[in-house]
């Protein structure tokens, strides 16, 4: 196993696959980076059924399976002449993650590096959170906000939590950054939510449509199609704002 050393951690990189299943692996050196992935032009168009649920070509569908496979499990691609690994939390935040200003963020080796320690740290049964020093404008918000709609897409009845400063602050960061970023998904990665213009709290369940619950003659015994049940709020600072209850990931945001 190849092992690369990021402030002071050992990070375990996955296997490396063969090199034709390496994005860039053809070009040549000097043209080998990070590209954002393109929508193909077959999604221009998509049908839905009557729940408002995609109805997917069979390219269609295999365009998304691979998009949540590397979200899920990383991405390899060449650059500059070296295989290289991104995670799949990275290459959301590369690929599908929207900025407060409606532009999208550049690879940068150093973001590579950290991506590495926070799943590292993640990993870690022992340890409950990182702490993050660092310098002006250099996205840390934007990646931990980005952070919080990645695990709550990928985790069911995923609890995530923010606090600042002050609690505008809190607020700021949950409406331009965790709703601004939801609402810019494309479909196949933006589950189904209460309320959409959400200012306080984004709730990933299917909404109830009451036709649908009056004269029932058949049915499951469970509902298996309520959504995610996960969700992410801000909450004002003060002491124990968040100690009731299991929170799956709370950013501390201006902490220090």
């Amino acid at each position: 196993s190849r092992y690369e050393e990021v402030y002071g951690i050992k990070y375990k990189l996955p296997e490396q696959p063969e090199s034709l299943l390496i994005e860039n692996f053809d070009l040549s050196q000097e043209d080998q980076k990070f590209y954002k992935i393109e929508l193909p032009d077959f999604f221009e168009e998509l049908e839905f059924d009557e729940d408002g649920t995609p109805i997917y070509t069979e390219e269609q569908r295999d365009f998304v399976i691979q998009e949540w496979g590397r979200i899920n499990n990383g991405y390899w691609f060449m650059n500059d002449g070296e295989p290289t690994y991104i995670t799949g939390l990275h290459y959301f935040y590369l690929n599908y993650w929207t900025l407060e200003d409606g532009s999208q963020p550049d690879y940068r080796d150093v973001d590579r590096r950290y991506f590495y320690f926070q799943d590292h740290a993640e990993q870690l049964p022992y340890c409950f959170g990182i702490v993050r020093i660092k310098k002006r404008r250099e996205g840390a918000t934007s990646q931990a906000t980005a952070y919080l709609v990645w695990k709550s897409i990928t985790k069911r009845k995923s609890f995530c939590g923010i606090i600042s400063k002050t609690g505008k602050d809190a607020s700021d960061a949950f409406v331009y950054m965790v709703m601004n970023g939801y609402r810019n998904l494309p479909i196949f990665l933006k589950p189904r939510a209460e309320d959409e213009e959400t200012k306080t709290e984004l709730v990933f369940k299917k909404k109830k449509d009451k036709r649908k619950t009056k004269g029932r003659e058949k049915g499951k015994v469970f509902d298996d199609d309520i959504g995610l049940e996960s969700k992410i709020n801000f909450k004002n600072t003060a002491l124990n704002s968040y100690d009731s209850g299991r929170v799956t990931a709370l950013l501390m945001d201006e902490a220090g």
